[in-house]
């Protein structure tokens, strides 16, 4: 490693000797942010998913990199070192990937632009990357630092959503160069970590609930339709996923009722702007640019080819006239066809089945984070780097949660024993109950 490095040092001044110095710098820059990326591997993990939050452009245009996609990279490096590549619960997720790129791969095949060849390498890295940096954290004794420093800035962006909306007559709130529908996703995750991860955070109920309701109405701020429905389906399914009943479950219903006053509210808004417009502006409103875009890519692309679609990124052809369609199943077909949409539901199956082998709190909190983005990817372009890494970071976080599922029996004296099997082991565990992160007992559950 250290003599890569100094071979291109050498190579960077042979460079800055032929007088380019503007390569130069570049080499050693990258030189530099690599090494580090090896020698602080924790820093970097948490500020890969702490840069989620920046979609601004960086590095060559060819490339069209966010700083997302740069920091993922150098997150992807930092995690290799602490990957437990022996776990079934990583392969079964990685096994699916592989299905997935390969089912893609033959739309590739078919239509070969360049652009797809990248975007296949994209998806491959933006899952598997952001899923191994959620394992690594955890591996590596950092995945509390982590999810405090993604609670105070989904915080952050509330705070200054709510301030944008409301002095802007309560139009949708754009802040730091974030669309609103990837604020939304941050914001939304962001209640989800001090939610269901209140005892991973470990800060008092006072600190946990203030940033819920701040998050919550940040959310309302930016006025994501997508996001807050994603957030209803995630709270949804957390009493399944649990398995329990009576105080949890009254507090996720209510959860629920105050997340559907807010898709209302953003109902509401949405239709006096949209129908406030020119009766010849009418066409352009949200609600019928996305049908206008759905016709287009089953009518004029899936229906021409429906086993392998129209081509990765078909709707960047020139002088095309295509329309990005803001769905995932939609998204899917059009570009990749039936095989791309077999390849995702294995992808996306194997990964739940994978969050399922655990009933922990980072299990449960990756399991609903993948709901949220699945739900908002519906009414949304699902692969993006930002929207989409931060919820996969909380999946890679659920994956390596090594709380299984407890087991109950009957010991010699007729009483109920609870013993629960470490993911990757094979002696039980006893458990008790014992404080959950919202002040109910839980059943069978570990500290």
């Amino acid at each position: 490693m250290f003599a890569g490095a100094a071979a291109l040092v050498q190579f960077s001044v042979a460079l800055a000797a032929a007088r380019r110095p503007g390569e130069a710098l570049v080499i050693v820059a990258a030189t530099a942010t690599l090494v580090a990326a090896v020698a602080f591997p924790r820093i970097v993990l948490v500020v890969s998913l702490l840069a989620t939050m920046f979609p601004q452009r960086v590095g060559p245009e060819a490339l069209n990199l966010s700083v997302t996609d740069a920091v993922g990279l150098l997150g992807l490096v930092a995690a290799l070192r602490f990957v437990p590549w022996h776990d079934r619960r990583l392969r079964l997720v990685y096994g699916a990937l592989v299905i997935y790129l390969g089912c893609i791969a033959v739309s590739l095949i078919a239509h070969h632009p360049q652009r797809a060849v990248l975007e296949l390498f994209h998806r491959g890295v933006l899952f598997g990357g952001a899923v191994l940096i959620g394992v690594a954290l955890v591996r590596s004794g950092s995945s509390r630092l982590a999810l405090r420093v993604f609670a105070l800035a989904t915080a952050v962006v509330s705070i200054a959503a709510i301030v944008s909306t409301v002095t802007n007559g309560f139009e949708p709130a754009f802040v730091f160069d974030l669309q609103k529908n990837h604020a939304g996703v941050l914001v939304a995750t962001g209640f989800l970590v001090v939610y269901v991860g209140a005892h991973q955070i470990a800060w008092s109920p006072r600190v946990t609930n203030s940033l819920r309701v701040l998050t919550l109405l940040g959310l309302a701020a930016t006025q994501s339709r997508a996001a807050a429905l994603g957030l209803v389906a995630a709270i949804a399914i957390r009493p399944l996923l649990l398995g329990r009943r009576g105080a949890v479950a009254r507090v996720s219903t209510g959860i629920v009722v105050v997340c559907v006053a807010l898709v209302a509210l953003s109902a509401v808004s949405v239709n006096a702007n949209d129908l406030s417009r020119p009766a010849d502006e009418q066409k352009f409103n949200s609600i019928n640019s996305r049908t206008s875009a759905y016709e287009q890519a089953i009518g004029e692309v899936w229906a021409k080819n429906r086993i392998v679609g129209g081509g990765l990124r078909y709707f960047r052809t020139p002088g095309g006239g295509y329309v990005t369609p803001h769905n995932l199943v939609v998204g899917e077909m059009a570009e990749a066809g039936l095989i791309g949409l077999f390849g995702l539901l294995v992808l996306l199956t194997a990964t739940a089945l994978a969050l399922r082998r655990s009933v922990g709190d980072l299990a449960v909190l990756g399991m609903m984070a993948l709901v949220l983005r699945v739900t908002q990817g519906l009414a949304d372009i699902f692969w993006v780097a930002g929207p989409l890494t931060a919820p996969l970071i909380l999946v890679g976080m659920g994956v390596a949660d090594r709380r299984a599922e407890p087991r109950q029996g009957w010991n010699r004296k007729g009483r109920v024993a609870s013993a629960s099997i470490a993911a990757g082991g094979d002696s039980p565990v006893s458990t008790s109950r014992v404080p959950s992160a919202e002040g109910v007992p839980g059943e069978g559950r570990q500290w």
